[in-house]
């Protein structure tokens, strides 16, 4: 499985190998307590703890435990398994298509149930808002460099 990066170790927290981790903008929503490793260039982690603060997350990693070791990540780029971030960002401003590649519309927000999560579709070029099922075996195509998810969808789902 590939990895993504997703932010940066901006510096050393403490002496004890606390990491100063930043995210990048389109992940900063991310919930990192819901990963179990991380890699940190090209060194892989388990994540011992970490806690949220404001615009940073305080990491502390299994095998990390100096100052030095920390101070050697110091601005190293900081990378989650890309599936376990797919499933976190939900293709947030990517485009949705159907499987004929025609244009549904931007996702510009997800909503959680209890038993799933709906993509909020912005759609084009008559502008309205639908609701899409987020369903893992529907998706058929991402496409991470030119932003867009192409979705097997039921037919008249996008005509909501």
């Amino acid at each position: 499985m590939s990895w993504t990066e997703v932010g940066w170790v901006y510096e050393p927290h403490s002496m004890k190998g606390q990491l100063k981790v930043a995210l990048i903008q389109r992940y900063k929503n991310i919930d990192l307590s819901l990963f179990s490793e991380l890699q940190v260039g090209d060194q892989n982690f388990r994540i011992k703890d970490l806690k949220s603060q404001k615009k940073w997350w305080i990491v502390s990693l299994e095998t990390l435990d100096t100052r030095d070791g920390a101070e050697a990540l110091r601005k190293k780029p900081v990378s989650l398994k890309l599936q376990d971030v797919q499933e976190q960002v939900y293709y947030l401003g990517f485009i949705l298509k159907d499987k004929e590649h025609n244009t549904i519309g931007r996702i510009v927000d997800v909503i959680e149930y209890d038993t799933h999560k709906n993509l909020i579709i912005k759609t084009q070029p008559k502008v309205k808002i639908i609701e899409v099922p987020f369903v893992k075996e529907w998706v058929v195509k991402v496409d991470e460099n030119q932003k867009y998810l192409i979705m097997d969808l039921p037919e008249g789902l996008d005509q909501l």
